[in-house]
C-alpha cells in the first residue's frame, strides 16, 4: 500500500524547505561581494562564430585555418572548438602582408 502524504516527515511535506535550499546553493555559487565574474574567469573563450566575427571573416575560414594548423584551437568534446582572443589576433598578425605604396604585395 502506498505511503500517505501525512506519513512523510514534516521536512518533505513543505516546498519552502526545498526553495530555501535552492536559494542557499545560488548564494554559495555567486562570486564574493566586490568581485566581478569577469575577474574570476582566467580567460575568455570564443566560439567559432565569435572568432569569425573578431577576425571579420567567415566561419569556414576559421575551420580551414584550424585544420591547416595555422590557428590554435581548444577542442571541447568531439566537435566544438574554442579560441582565446589572443590566438585569433596572433593568427591574423601571422597572415598579414606588407604592401608598398603602389598596392603590390611584398614578400
Amino acid at each position: 500500500m502506498p505511503q500517505r502524504f501525512d506519513s512523510l516527515p514534516r521536512d518533505h511535506r513543505h516546498a519552502p524547505t526545498l526553495t530555501l535550499a535552492a536559494s542557499q546553493i545560488r548564494q554559495r555559487d555567486e562570486p564574493p561581494s566586490g568581485l566581478d565574474a569577469r575577474e574570476l574567469a582566467p580567460h575568455v573563450w570564443l566560439t567559432v562564430p565569435q572568432a569569425a566575427a573578431r577576425a571579420q571573416c567567415g566561419r569556414k575560414s576559421i575551420y580551414d585555418a584550424v585544420k591547416a594548423g595555422r590557428l590554435r584551437a581548444a577542442r571541447v568534446g568531439i566537435r566544438a572548438l574554442r579560441f582565446r582572443p589572443e590566438w585569433v589576433d596572433a593568427w591574423l598578425e601571422a597572415t598579414t602582408t606588407r604592401s608598398n605604396v603602389a598596392g603590390r604585395v611584398e614578400s
